[in-house]
């Protein structure tokens, strides 16, 4: 697909408002353009691009994959923003599993502190994967 905004040449601060924006009103519409902007390349698009699916509050299937996948990023920041994201939109520990023991296993205290507080919102059903977590 290559990047959606490939065509600009400077991801500008007004750019990454304008999708935090785009999660602030909330419209489902904007999804399509915020799920395409998480699978850019730069990772300050990315971010902001979880950060607002998370307070569209969208969970189909689309939204949480993309999220998963983004929760597993070589970088810290997207790897939290999602993680955050999917507490919001809560999949269940069970759906997300591999990236969060991915997220467990991270040196980043700010990915590690934002994966504990998800799975403790998930309540019981996170304690296999927390006992897991303990082995490794």
């Amino acid at each position: 697909m290559g990047d959606f905004f490939a065509f600009r040449t400077l991801i500008t601060p007004r750019f990454i408002q304008i999708l935090f924006a785009l999660g602030l009103l909330g419209d489902p519409a904007s999804r399509g353009a915020l799920i395409a902007a998480l699978k850019d390349s730069n990772p300050r698009v990315q971010g902001r691009a979880a950060e607002a699916l998370g307070l569209i509050g969208d969970s189909s299937d689309e939204t949480i994959d993309v999220l998963i996948k983004a929760a597993t990023s070589p970088d810290p920041n997207v790897m939290r923003v999602a993680i955050a994201a999917l507490r919001t939109l809560e999949p269940g520990p069970q759906r997300a599993a591999a990236a969060l023991s991915r997220a467990l296993a991270s040196n980043d205290q700010a990915v590690l502190v934002q994966t504990i507080e998800a799975l403790v919102a998930q309540g019981a059903d996170a304690v296999p994967l927390l006992v897991e977590a303990l082995k490794q």
